[in-house]
């Protein structure tokens, strides 16, 4: 079984396979590879490498995203193995690894995008849009699509990582799931508590 392809098919079989017969290391690389499929795009208009060449950028992106997405994979297997025991769940770190690790699959597979966004677009793409109501230096159509793409993407991805919380704590995929939406609740909360005083001190 290949968990690149697999997972599109059968999920949890996915999720069971890789906790049977794949190494941590496996994960560290899909944690890795999924990194390579978002950083550029979440870098992309965001300002932030103004007077730097492409090349350094994509460097720069690139050691930024893999770190972002190693801590992420980390810091969720902790939570939702915390969350889960919450609602009854009986599964470990370890084995949560890996189910967030397979929730990382499908974003692997848009990786195409942002390469061929650094292509069309070059430098350009991580500069900050010009104009009181520009969104991005991509054109309108490509913008909607890739937006569209990973969307449909994430979507699925959520379905997968519910569907490895449920087979890792022993329970249904809607209660993984509901550790999903638990663990956004919470972010959500936290950035209001932390975001709010700073609205109050940059409007007041």
């Amino acid at each position: 079984m290949n968990p690149l392809l697999s997972i599109w098919s059968q999920p949890k079989n996915t999720v069971q396979y890789m906790i049977d017969n794949k190494r941590i290391s496996y994960l560290v690389f899909l944690a890795i590879l999924a990194s390579l499929a978002t950083g550029i795009l979440a870098f992309a208009d965001s300002g932030l490498f103004e007077g730097f060449s492409l090349p350094v950028i994509l460097v720069i992106v690139t050691i930024l995203s893999i770190i972002i997405s190693i801590a992420s994979w980390g810091f969720g297997s902790l939570v939702y193995t915390w969350i889960g025991k919450w609602l009854g769940g009986t599964g470990t770190i370890k084995n949560m690894s890996y189910a967030v690790a397979a929730g990382l699959i499908p974003t692997i597979w848009t990786m195409p995008i942002g390469f061929i966004a650094v292509i069309l677009y070059g430098k350009s793409l991580f500069s900050q849009p010009v104009g009181d109501f520009a969104i991005t230096n991509m054109s309108t159509g490509f913008y909607l699509i890739q937006n569209l793409l990973i969307f449909g993407v994430s979507i699925y991805g959520l379905v997968v990582l519910s569907k490895g919380i449920g087979l890792v704590h022993n329970f249904s995929a809607w209660r993984g799931f509901g550790a999903v939406m638990i663990f956004l609740g919470i972010s959500i909360l936290i950035a209001i508590v932390v975001l709010l005083p700073l609205l109050f001190i940059l409007f007041l």
